[in-house]
């Protein structure tokens, strides 16, 4: 994240592209410093797979939602499997 910054601070490229926007991140907070810092020198947000535009109010909050999301799931899959390994080890497996 640090180096993608970086590179953003040095006008590197014009636009960053992922496949969902939890693979930018999957925590809410840091998709959303990294989408003011987009914003702040002019770099384009593209998400492939999903349709929304950040440059609207409208598109700003779905963005807002999705990244919660993200940062949900991911949380939900970590406590499963740590509830997977917690299982198991009670029996001995």
């Amino acid at each position: 994240m640090q180096r993608l910054i970086s590179d953003v601070d040095k006008a590197k490229f014009q636009a960053v592209l992922v496949w969902k926007i939890s693979r930018l991140s999957r925590n809410m907070l840091d998709t959303l410093v990294l989408l003011d810092k987009f914003e702040e020198y002019d770099v384009k947000f593209i998400s492939y797979s999903e349709n929304f535009d950040t440059s609207s109010p409208n598109g700003k909050l779905i963005v807002q939602l999705m990244a919660s999301i993200a940062e949900m799931e991911r949380n939900t899959l970590s406590e499963n499997v740590k509830l997977g390994m917690k299982q198991r080890a009670l029996e001995g497996s």
